[in-house]
């Protein structure tokens, strides 16, 4: 008897997915030029439909599903608007993602404080969904909803990501390993949002300074997650990695693209070319992050499409 777990259907599950095509369209657009970003833009717009078509898996309550669905859309947005020059639709996908990112925030802010959130990576994810609303904010010129944002993602984010680290949910079982690198979004992505809401203002050196700090304290915490991550990936063998793969291997895309895009902004608030450099490098991971985890799926998809119908198996070791 097959005990391969089934994959999810399209839908809010997967849209880890959305959110890693789309940030790496941007940063594809940033160091290998728009024409790149562009067809990157397309891909994770073809994601998005994809997605579209799971239907009752829509129906879903489970709130960091919705708050991936939430990152991935404002995420598409801004892609679409720096690669592909549609500021329209980027200033539709921030409105109507940052309602949602309000409406998948309070309810799990409201489990922080009363100790009733779960002690592990993905439960935190609508705690940062804020952020991504912020930087977004920032890039269509409206800094007061965008420091709003900003501020009730860092007051909840923090701390949560800190009971995490202090619990077992540091070290999640081997199927949701990836979510190791969630912390690293917030990292980034605040980096980019302080940058972005003080540039230009009297508070420009201040947000250089919080971002150098940030992105210094995501050093260990990028440490940890490749330890943590790739260490489980090398020690397991690739038909059990088949086997048990499901969408939280995307959990190591958007984190990674996030400082990436941080760091871009502090190379050109600062001018230091080769933290520049360290974004396109930052890129690469988020790339082979991105291959890793798409390989994965088709793997995986082939591995259940053959064991149903008799043709081919790969045997699930222990």
């Amino acid at each position: 008897m097959d005990t391969t777990p089934a994959l999810p259907p399209p839908g809010p599950a997967w849209a880890g997915a959305l959110m890693g095509t789309s940030i790496t369209a941007s940063m594809a657009g940033v160091h290998l030029g728009t024409p790149t970003g562009g067809v990157v833009t397309a891909l994770a717009g073809t994601v998005l439909l994809v997605l579209a078509t799971g239907g009752r898996s829509w129906l879903t309550t489970d709130l960091p599903a919705w708050s991936m669905v939430t990152m991935g859309i404002l995420a598409l947005g801004s892609a679409a608007d720096t690669a592909l020059g549609f500021a329209g639709i980027h200033r539709v996908t921030w409105v109507a993602g940052t309602l949602a990112s309000v409406i998948v925030y309070v309810p799990q802010a409201v489990a922080l404080v009363r100790g009733t959130l779960p002690r592990t990576f993905p439960a935190t994810l609508p705690l940062v969904t804020p952020m991504v609303a912020a930087t977004n904010a920032a890039q269509l010129g409206h800094p007061l909803p965008g420091v709003l944002c900003f501020a009730a993602s860092l007051a909840a984010g923090v701390p949560a990501f800190v009971l995490v680290y202090l619990a077992s949910g540091r070290r999640p079982a081997s199927p949701a390993v990836a979510t190791t690198w969630i912390p690293l979004g917030i990292v980034g992505q605040s980096s980019a949002a302080a940058l972005l809401l003080s540039g230009g203002t009297a508070l420009a050196d201040a947000g250089r300074v919080y971002a150098t700090v940030m992105l210094c304290l995501g050093v260990p915490a990028a440490a940890w997650a490749l330890r943590t991550h790739w260490g489980t990936l090398l020690r397991t063998s690739p038909a059990v990695s088949v086997a048990t793969y499901g969408p939280a291997w995307w959990s190591a895309t958007f984190p990674v693209g996030t400082c990436s895009l941080g760091t871009h902004q502090l190379a050109v608030s600062t001018g230091a070319g080769w933290l520049d450099a360290v974004s396109a490098t930052l890129l690469a991971v988020l790339v082979l992050h991105v291959t890793l985890a798409t390989a994965g799926l088709l793997a995986a998809l082939g591995q259940r499409y053959v064991t149903r119908t008799g043709e081919w198996s790969l045997q699930r070791r222990s």
